[in-house]
């Protein structure tokens, strides 16, 4: 490579906040803070002098710029869907397969350098790019003297079209450094990663790249952050080995880029720091303040905001917001009513409500004091509700061309969409922004709204064009302040807590973050939360949850363990009756919001700790966090806790999990390893027996509890004695039935049942269960009812299944002695209404254990007839449960009513067979 200085340093040049040295193919710069040698458009080696001199890359180096992007990228002669980088989201194993970037047009050996100085700085031009010798690449670095920060502006050219992006690049950083990074609400990569991998996430949907966060073993901090104040499209990918790790940032300028032959993108900035993450994630707090003029919550019209304590994801039933109430001030309470219009997608613009009476039940949970927000959404329309909107009001679709084709223009005339009926469009048009913001105006003067949630607002990546001078993240920010101009004190909430509703001004976050990806990723997103962006957008909006019920097994814990280290606002999802663990949980976090705790970002972290609240009488909550465990404690009082992974639990203080039968030493045992437990404080009220002794390998998978008898069940190895004591006045026959398995505890003798004759279930008990355990009895939604299914007609117990998925069901449960027959079974008929849904399960379990299972998909109305062989238990005295539990999206759906109908025992053989238990 030829290396040309342009101008030489002159006298007085020392007033430079820098020092720059040239160096083999690039440039050493040197300040107060920092040391960086850059070569062929890269970050080789860096140093840090805060608090002292660290190495931040390693010494030897050893990490080539093709693994990865760096440099000006172009589509000439590349495929869209080849050009890997630009994927929304995609993982890559490094010990299987090397990164490759066929779009990219890198500085190397070949290329010609020029270096000229420049005020503060200077500006590297590479000449000839890879394979494009008519490409340059400038790349101008300066520093900030105010700041001590490394800005570094780049701008290419070429005489081939299809730029579409300028990458730049930090190599050979060490293994052991921890990422602070706002992804899916905060995380920790790098050092703490698992395995040899890349990473690579798109702005806004999944991450905030506008920030990335360094931190070193030994103390001190970098970051690199960008400084685009108008929400162009970005890229982040993280090259992680044992040995090395590397970091790449791409900016784009909107789309389309086809005919694209010279671009400039923001620019990047670096510096270090002597404290911990801390002190660069407020420095970006400040930055976007100043950028996007933000206001804290408690500064901005919509003055109620601030005291909401508890969102309520449902339809605003009267009914249930009483029973809410009597928990927590409804003051503290928000209704997210999703679906609270019409059709699928909402008809969006035209809002009709489902219920013809809706603005009074608007006004009933107002008169309690209620606040409530519905779906909204300035960027989906339904084609068919508006085939001529779209080109009369100037937009087009969003879409993402850094990586697919744009769709056909909007046709000026009615026919039906060649494409999906939701039309996803970009909202940049002023003729668009002004019908919107109206429609939102005429909604609140119509149903007298608390909040609109704008659907999928701080979403998408954003390279879909320009519309009347905007962007689509500006067009979404100008719609937003539209709206907030002609409705000053309404609240406006939007998705996935990014940059983009911040600067629109929305003051809530709404996602489920467990709805994405593979059980393995989620909990590596509960296991690494982290609080940056808390602390970066704490001041000014808040989060919550919405899909996530509660009794949905580690889903919800893996929540919980993200919605703490956020600060965020707890939601309940599920009845309104819900009692016990996790409902218990979800009311502790409101109540500390209630009491006025919010969150706390001191400037040193004990260790372990993921979170901290704070109230302004200056208590101090705080989450400690032992692998996926988590703990709130106030001083040293526990607060409650969510554990996994162990077999017991002692603390300085009694505690209990709710129908638990096992404790010792003041804390319980017999737990799965494999399972949550939710502890709250005080002392057990473990019911008519308590388990003090249970053999190794041993654990409890579930318990039934009635006036006549209790069942607890066992799961493990082996056998051994139970030990424990029997708490009632008389003394039940306590025996193990299935050696090893179960225990009954029985006040009487089990009533007889005979064949032929229709079981009277509405005499039965009716319980919620929640792994295997019964969280408290319910009412039958409907009385026993003579149903008409098609041809059939026959009594029928109608059952609506809980929210959360396998192991939570409604439980239909009775102590029964069998009849004695060789041939004997159980014959019921499995009723369903007909329907969209993704059915139900219905189960048979005899002293609870499961025996049977089958999935009613239910679209179809009508019964289905099931046989279920019970001739091993014949003669004995048993509990028999019929249990319905939701289908594979652990969510009951409006048609998820579920029939048993007439159930009786029988003497034939069966006419289905049971599919093999997991």
């Amino acid at each position: 490579m030829k290396i040309t200085i342009a101008l030489l340093l002159l006298l007085g040049s020392c007033t430079l906040a820098a020092e720059f040295r040239p160096s083999e193919r690039g440039i050493t710069i040197v300040t107060e803070r920092y040391e960086i040698v850059w070569r062929d458009g890269a970050a080789h080696e860096i140093s840090t002098l805060l608090p002292r001199r660290q190495l931040l890359t390693l010494p030897d180096g050893g990490m080539s710029a093709a693994e990865l992007p760096v440099g000006m990228g172009s589509f000439h002669g590349q495929a869209k869907e080849e050009c890997m980088q630009n994927r929304i989201l995609y993982g890559l194993d490094l010990e299987k397969e090397a990164p490759a970037y066929p779009a990219q047009f890198a500085p190397g050996e070949s290329s010609r350098l020029t270096v000229e100085e420049i005020p503060n700085g200077r500006r590297l031009t590479y000449s000839g790019l890879g394979s494009d010798t008519s490409a340059t690449l400038v790349q101008e670095l300066t520093v900030e003297p105010a700041t001590g920060e490394l800005l570094m502006r780049q701008r290419a050219r070429s005489e081939n079209p299809g730029l579409f992006g300028i990458s730049m690049t930090l190599l050979n950083l060490r293994p052991d450094i921890d990422f602070a990074v706002p992804y899916f609400g905060g995380q920790r990569f790098g050092g703490s990663m698992e395995g040899n991998q890349l990473v690579s996430y798109s702005w806004p949907q999944f991450w905030q790249a506008g920030l990335l966060v360094g931190e070193l073993p030994e103390g001190g901090s970098f970051f690199l952050m960008s400084d685009d104040g108008e929400l162009r499209p970005k890229y982040f990918k993280l090259y992680h080995t044992d040995a090395r790790q590397g970091l790449s940032v791409q900016h784009s300028p909107e789309g389309p880029y086809d005919e694209v032959r010279e671009i400039e993108v923001a620019p990047w900035r670096f510096n270090t720091f002597g404290g911990n993450w801390l002190e660069p994630a407020m420095r970006y707090r400040a930055w976007l303040t100043e950028t996007y003029d933000l206001k804290p919550m408690t500064e901005r019209p919509v003055t109620w905001f601030d005291q909401i304590a508890l969102a309520y994801a449902a339809y605003p039933s009267i009914t249930a917001l009483e029973t809410l109430a009597k928990k927590i001030d409804p003051k503290h309470i928000l209704v997210i009513d999703l679906g609270w219009a019409e059709g699928f997608n909402r008809k969006a613009p035209l809002y009709t409500p489902r219920s013809k009476n809706y603005r009074e039940s608007v006004d009933a949970a107002h008169a309690l004091g209620v606040r409530l927000g519905v779906y909204t959404s300035m960027k989906l329309v339904d084609h068919h509700a508006h085939p001529l909107m779209m080109h009369e009001m100037g937009v087009t679709y969003f879409y993402d061309a850094l990586n697919s084709d744009p769709p056909p223009p909007p046709a000026p005339v009615v026919e039906a969409p060649d494409r999906h009926f939701l039309a996803y469009i970009h909202p940049g048009s002023n003729r668009w922004i002004d019908f919107y913001s109206d429609v939102m105006v005429d909604l609140q003067n119509r149903y007298d709204l608390d909040l609109l949630y704008q659907d999928v607002s701080g979403g998408q990546r954003g390279s879909a064009g320009v519309i009347d001078g905007r962007g689509l993240h500006q067009g979404t920010v100008a719609c937003d302040a539209a709206i907030q101009r002609k409705l000053p004190t309404t609240a406006l909430g939007g998705e996935y807590w990014s940059e983009v509703m911040i600067a629109g001004g929305e003051v809530m976050g709404l996602q489920n973050m467990m709805s994405w990806f593979g059980e393995g990723h989620q909990e590596r997103l509960a296991r690494h939360a982290h609080p940056i962006q808390s602390a970066i957008f704490a001041p000014f909006s808040t989060y919550m949850t919405y899909k996530t019920p509660m009794r949905s097994g580690a889903k919800f814990h893996y929540d919980q363990n993200q919605i703490e280290a956020m600060g965020a606002i707890p939601t309940w999802k599920g009845a309104a009756d819900e009692r016990g663990g996790e409902a218990d949980i979800v009311l502790s976090r409101a109540k500390l919001l209630a009491e006025g705790f919010r969150p706390h970002f001191p400037e040193a972290w004990a260790a372990n700790v993921s979170g901290y609240l704070r109230h302004p009488d200056g208590r101090i909550i705080r989450y400690e966090r032992d692998g996926l465990s988590s703990f709130c404690y106030e001083g040293e009082a526990l607060r409650y806790a969510r554990i996994t992974g162990r077999s017991a639990w002692q603390g300085a203080e009694p505690v209990h999990i709710d129908g638990w039968h096992a404790y010792a030493n003041g804390g319980p045992i017999g737990l799965d390893a494999e399972s949550w437990y939710c502890l709250m404080p005080g002392a057990s009220t473990a019911g008519r027996i308590t388990v003090r002794e249970l053999w190794e390998g041993t654990w409890i998978t579930g318990s039934r509890e009635s006036d006549t008898y209790t069942l607890i069940t066992f799961g493990g190895a082996g056998d051994g004695e139970l030990k424990g004591e029997l708490v009632t006045d008389g003394t039940p026959a306590v025996r193990l039935v299935e050696p090893g398995q179960v225990l009954l505890a029985a006040d009487a003798s089990a009533p007889l049942t005979v064949v032929d004759e229709p079981l009277a279930l509405d005499e039965w008990q009716k319980v919620i269960v929640a792994q295997g355990r019964v969280l408290q009895e319910t009412e039958w939604h409907r009385p026993p009812t003579r149903w008409q299914l098609g041809e059939k007609t026959m009594m029928g117990y109608t059952v609506f299944p809980p929210l959360g998925g396998a192991g939570s069901e409604i439980s239909i449960d009775s102590y029964v002695e069998l009849p004695s027959s060789k041939a004997l079974a159980l014959r019921v008929h499995l009723g369903r209404l007909g329907g969209a849904g993704d059915g139900v399960h219905y189960v048979i379990r005899v002293n609870g254990r499961e025996i049977w299972r089958q999935l009613s998909p239910g679209t179809e109305r009508g019964w289905e007839t099931a046989v279920i062989p019970l001739s091993e238990y014949a003669g004995k005295s048993v509990v028999l449960s019929l249990a319905v539990d939701n289908g594979p999206s652990g969510f009951s759906l409006s048609n998820d009513a579920a029939i048993w109908g007439e159930p009786m025992f029988v003497e034939e053989e069966p006419i289905t067979e049971a599919p093999a238990l997991d």
